[in-house]
């Protein structure tokens, strides 16, 4: 049956590569990504992060801060933050002002939506967003450098699983028989 696996990988290959361009599909994985604890931590540090360097390097050169917006939610790499940040465009657009409208966005952290809001008030916003990428690119260094702290159980009951299961899988034979020879 080695050609139903070599089609089935295929088939995997195929399928992974279309619904990768579906934004429906993205945007429910991210959601589903979102819900494991860890997972979350890494994933939300790293969007912020990206978010918030692309906007700084937007603003400094001179872009208007909805187009630099809109360029930050999309290298944001996160489909949430993207749909966050296409919130935040149309309500600035309106006339509100980034603080107000930031404290509203769920996906960003309040320590973020803090200094975003202190840089708009002081008229430093791009160097405040460099200060949220360094300090959020801190944070996904130490969460990667302790991914093994959290892995180590999780391998350990599994291994633990699957010894139970070749140690039942030897003697449960040799039990029966022992029940066959009386």
């Amino acid at each position: 049956y080695w050609f139903v696996w070599i089609a089935a990988g295929v088939g995997l290959f195929v399928g992974a590569k279309h619904f990768r361009r579906d934004p429906k599909f993205r945007r429910r994985f991210d959601t589903w990504l979102h819900r494991i604890p860890f997972v979350r931590n890494v994933l939300r540090a790293g969007a912020i992060s990206r978010f918030s360097s692309v906007l700084a390097i937007a603003l400094k050169s001179g872009l208007n801060l909805i187009d630099g917006l809109e360029m930050a939610g999309r290298a944001s790499g996160r489909p949430l933050l993207q749909a966050e940040s296409e919130k935040l465009i149309t309500e600035i657009s309106r006339g509100e002002r980034l603080g107000a409208v930031m404290t509203r966005c769920e996906y960003l952290t309040p320590f973020a939506v803090r200094m975003y809001t202190a840089g708009e008030d002081a008229g430093e916003l791009p160097r405040m967003c460099q200060i949220v990428a360094k300090n959020y690119d801190r944070d996904v260094d130490h969460l990667t450098k302790n991914i093994s702290s959290v892995i180590e159980p999780v391998i350990t009951v599994g291994l633990a699983g699957i010894v139970l299961i070749l140690a039942l899988a030897i003697f449960l034979p040799m039990w029966d028989l022992g029940k066959v020879m009386k």
